[in-house]
């Protein structure tokens, strides 16, 4: 990935700040070097918010204690002056986005009750309001030399924003989950690595390891076991496949081992499970 960089800046005079929507500067980016990084708090205290849409690569947001991959589609919506920290981690050999940066009254109130219901880390396709707007923007910047054009076009990228029907921030973690459990079921009889599922899900190791952790209170392998013998469960339960031949679809060749995996997490062998159920 190649560092590239086209930046339209607005700098205007002090009186155009009564504007209740103001644009700042908007862009298109891709940084490589691995001292980029910006935090929410040492960026004065002027009011201003910041989108910035992942187009290929990675970044990484810090907010408060919790980190964010921020992977293609995913677009941050961040405050300043705020706890937050974005950069390029790294695991990332680079990361392309576009950006607007909008201040005004209006915009940090309306942005800031968007933000509220949906979260500061959104998703948003390629045909989304915004991201088709900030496109043709880049297109138009010679329309945007007067200061009440700059406002009129804030504005419009409000709009366009604030008609988005996005997913929140928390329902990813559900999605997150639902992924590692279908691969899962597809890959059943396979051996499936940690780095397996963290490719499957375009996100490092390091981060999916721990996002995992954190929704769902145990490590990812220990999550793989589980779901493998939850199946396990349900084929003793619904079919009349001996004991091996589970083990088999579930990914162990080594009965024994399966059956001391089963025991884990039951508190039962798969035989006594099977009688218990019947």
């Amino acid at each position: 990935m190649r560092s590239r960089k086209t930046i339209h800046n607005f700098l205007f005079d002090e009186q155009f700040d009564s504007l209740p929507a103001m644009l700042i500067n908007f862009g298109h980016q891709c940084v490589t070097d691995h001292s980029y990084c910006f935090h929410g708090l040492a960026r004065g205290n002027r009011p201003i918010v910041i989108w910035q849409h992942c187009l290929a690569g990675q970044g990484e947001l810090a907010m408060g204690k919790q980190r964010y991959a921020v992977l293609p589609g995913q677009s941050m919506l961040l405050m300043i002056p705020e706890d937050h920290c974005y950069y390029l981690p790294k695991q990332s050999d680079g990361w392309e986005f576009l950006f607007a940066t909008l201040c005004g009254e209006g915009i940090i109130r309306l942005l800031g009750q968007y933000r509220r219901k949906y979260g500061f880390l959104l998703r948003q396709t390629a045909q989304s309001p915004a991201v088709m707007l900030l496109r043709r923007m880049l297109g138009e910047v010679e329309l945007l030399q007067s200061p009440h054009a700059a406002s009129a076009r804030a504005y419009e990228f409000a709009m366009a924003l604030l008609s988005e029907c996005t997913v929140p921030a928390d329902d990813q973690a559900n999605q997150l989950l639902n992924t590692v459990h279908r691969i899962c079921l597809q890959r059943m009889a396979e051996r499936i690595t940690v780095e397996d599922l963290a490719q499957s899900c375009h996100i490092s190791r390091w981060y999916f390891s721990r996002r995992i952790r954190e929704i769902s209170g145990m490590p990812p392998q220990e999550l793989i076991i589980n779901i493998k013998m939850r199946f396990a469960a349900q084929m003793l339960q619904a079919s009349n496949k001996n004991i091996k031949e589970i083990a088999v679809e579930c990914g162990y060749n080594n009965i024994s081992y399966f059956c001391k995996a089963f025991r884990a997490v039951y508190g039962y062998s798969p035989a006594a499970f099977r009688n218990r159920s019947t």
